[in-house]
């Protein structure tokens, strides 16, 4: 009997447990949620609850919500009817039982020079919002976030620059190239390394990058070995040329569109040729035109001795319904060098 018993209790706890599985990240929302406003009633506690995120984006130590997160008009309501300290003690609520330490939610980048984030942070101290240059200071202030893809980790503040997880797959793309190794690599439009770091990976000598955004080359120095110019890439021909660098690869990542800095890839490229990835924003329906306009520009640029040819169409990701991030690969080289 006493055996009998005991094999009747582990059936009895391995079905106990089976039935305790790990309640997933949502479910746990939803339950702090409810206990919150179980505690603080007011309106219809199933519109709110109906209404909750069901994804995010984890960028440790912060969560990142969509924009439609708390901002249905009977959140706005409900939210109105709180005190501050009971707001805070919501998101403070939300950010522990996601295990997270940071918690805002996300917006459409501002369509401006440098592309600026909006975020609208609930909890954690993102630090205060600075305006204008920022001193050493200021960088050692803020909040830093990483992300890792591909094993490259990189370094961004959420406040001032973004971080895009649908780059991944133009990221692998660049560790594919056959003829980075032991070359001199450009990148434009470096931000904070998206794909400058792929090209160190792929076995670069060097990279040398450009961008307007202070904070931007912050997250980039603390990412990697690139020399990085927090100045207008207008200065990228007479910078290496200096130094007698010419470059092999020359990425241009611009959305929605690199046209302005066209003419100053083509006068860094090496003299025996390279390559050009031509970033930008285009109608799926039209991208076949787009790589037309391209080639024709950039075979103007380029002038008699050179031939140029667009040897391949790359769509990163959806921008907008029937709009794609696509990248062109152009390669530039003298007759005399192509095989």
């Amino acid at each position: 009997m006493t055996e009998g018993t005991t094999q009747y209790e582990q059936s009895h706890g391995q079905q106990k447990r089976k039935q305790k599985a790990p309640t997933s990240p949502f479910e746990n929302l939803r339950l702090v949620v409810l206990q919150f406003i179980e505690q603080h009633p007011h309106g219809d506690s199933d519109n709110l609850l109906a209404t909750l995120p069901k994804r995010w984006s984890l960028y440790p130590p912060m969560i990142l919500l969509p924009p439609s997160a708390f901002s249905s008009p009977e959140w706005k309501t409900y939210l109105s009817s709180l005190l501050e300290h009971q707001r805070l003690e919501l998101f403070a609520a939300i950010a522990k039982t996601l295990k997270v330490g940071y918690l805002a939610t996300n917006a459409p980048i501002q369509s401006n020079t440098i592309r600026s984030p909006r975020l609208h942070p609930l909890h954690g101290d993102f630090g205060k919002l600075i305006k204008g240059c920022p001193t050493p200071s200021d960088f050692e202030a803020a909040f830093w976030a990483t992300s890792t893809q591909h094993g490259i980790k990189q370094t961004w503040a959420p406040m001032y620059t973004m971080f895009s997880r649908g780059n991944i797959t133009e990221k692998a793309r660049v560790l594919s190239f056959p003829d980075v190794k032991d070359q001199e690599v450009a990148d434009l439009y470096v931000g904070i390394g998206y794909f400058a770091f792929s090209y160190v990976k792929a076995g670069a000598k060097r990279v040398w990058g450009w961008d307007l955004n202070a904070w931007s080359v912050e997250g980039l120095r603390k990412g990697a070995k690139i020399i990085a110019y927090n100045e207008d890439n207008g200065r990228a021909a007479s910078r290496l040329g200096a130094m007698g660098v010419k470059v092999k690869h020359v990425n241009l990542g611009l959305l929605p569109s690199s046209r302005d800095s066209w003419g100053i890839a083509t006068r860094i490229l090496d003299d025996s040729g390279g390559w050009l990835h031509v970033h930008g924003n285009c109608k799926d329906a039209e991208i076949g035109c787009w790589a037309k306009e391209v080639f024709s520009r950039f075979t103007e640029l380029f002038g008699s001795g050179w031939l140029v040819r667009v040897t391949d169409q790359f769509r990163v990701k959806e921008y907008a319904p029937g709009v794609g991030h696509w990248v062109l690969d152009v390669e530039c080289n003298r007759p005399t060098s192509v095989k």
